[in-house]
């Protein structure tokens, strides 16, 4: 067996062009192959990540807003709206956003209550951000449990129950003060019925001051705000791209229903779907073809070498030894070549993906099998003929 290694490695020696083409094209076709594979994932990548963003005009309540982020097509939304309530009963500006950086243009910061962070901010939870100076103004601390309630709620309830005792005792003299400590159980029950207790996760601070003195909320309740809050532009995020269509017939639906109008812009994922459809249709005809061009190539050098197969087979040497060198020949050359090619093309594509990597490696395997059989097969097929006509083939 020695002998037979030996032999077929100073074949490969002698034969050096031959068997340096041989190598270089295993190489060739395992880089080509490696990056039409890098290209293909890559698309899908770029697909499956390209930011699609889709705009509903025409104004969205909140309930709209979270049925449509429960539908599971679209994510993280963008809406902004501002209302007067009262904090504490003490008149405050409230911001109602998803994003405090993103309305705000500026570095605004918030330094968030122990317990607390940015995902603790969201449309579901009762949590409100509260600017540095409303803070100190209204002797406040992160953390704090706060009433939220519509503007001048109180003072409507407190006047409510003061005209009622002056009427229905116009002959008492006591002061608003104690006819207010009189009825204090009962405009305690009904200002929790208006209002809404919220927990105070962060103090934020801009730049500019311009937003200290405001109230950030991801999101109020009508019976905090005491009115109907209606957003006149959300923007949402497509949560998967491959499900487009299927989020562009919902958002259809919803405008029809709630008459808003949604603006999806889909060219980029329409570009990319093309490329890829391109991608995939050359990829397997890539394969094939690169594989037909293998078993040419290692049936044509065994072909070639019909002299040498003659003259071994003249010298005595056994069929079987002949077949077996003429294998491994080929084998060593397709082996050292699809190495090379492994070899390049990780340096060229750098630190390529593990799905890149397991596919050239599944084509490689493929290369080496198909190389393996065809040359199993020519070397039978060429060690059968009689020595004379191997003399006489070129």
């Amino acid at each position: 067996m020695k002998i037979i290694v030996r032999y077929a490695f100073k074949h490969i020696h002698r034969a050096f062009v031959k068997s340096t083409l041989a190598a270089l094209l295993a190489a060739l076709l395992l880089c080509a192959v490696g990056q039409l594979t890098l290209m293909s994932l890559s698309y899908q990548s770029l697909y499956r990540n390209t930011v699609v963003t889709a705009r509903f005009t025409g104004g969205l309540q909140p309930t709209v807003v979270s049925d449509i982020m429960q539908s599971g097509y679209f994510k993280d939304p963008y809406y902004e709206s501002s209302v007067i309530a009262d904090l504490n009963s003490s008149r405050s500006f409230f911001i109602i956003t998803s994003d405090i950086a993103r309305y705000t243009g500026e570095e605004a910061s918030v330094a968030y209550a122990d317990g607390y962070s940015i995902s603790d901010y969201d449309m579901n939870a009762f949590a409100i951000v509260v600017g540095q100076t409303a803070m100190d103004r209204f002797g406040l601390t992160p953390g704090d449990s706060v009433s939220v309630s519509p503007e001048k709620s109180m003072e409507r309830l407190q006047g409510k129950y003061v005209n009622y005792h002056r009427t229905t005792y116009p002959d008492d003299t006591v002061s608003d003060e104690s006819i207010l400590e009189l009825y204090h159980d009962a405009i305690a029950a009904e200002f929790e019925d208006v209002s809404r207790q919220y927990t105070i996760i962060g103090v934020v601070s801009s730049p500019s001051g311009k937003y200290d003195l405001s109230v950030f909320a991801p999101m109020l309740t009508q019976r905090s705000a005491g009115d109907r809050i209606v957003f006149d532009t959300v923007i949402f995020i497509l949560a998967d791209n491959n499900r487009v269509d299927e989020a562009l017939a919902f958002a259809a639906k919803v405008d029809s229903i709630q008459h808003t109008k949604c603006i999806i812009d889909t060219s980029k994922l329409l570009y990319l779907k093309n490329a890829m459809k391109l991608i995939d249709t050359v990829y397997p005809i890539t394969i094939v073809t690169s594989l037909v061009i293998g078993v040419f190539i290692c049936c044509l050098f065994i072909m070639q070498s019909s002299k040498e197969t003659a003259i071994m087979r003249s010298l005595g040497t056994r069929r079987l030894k002949v077949c077996v060198s003429l294998v491994i020949e080929q084998c060593a050359l397709c082996l050292f070549g699809l190495v090379i090619g492994a070899i390049v093309f990780l340096v060229y594509s750098g630190a390529a993906q593990t799905e890149t990597m397991l596919r050239v490696s599944v084509y490689a395997g493929a290369y080496f099998l198909m190389t393996l059989a065809t040359a199993v097969v020519c070397s039978y097929s060429a060690t059968r003929r009689s020595i004379l006509r191997l003399l006489h083939d070129k």
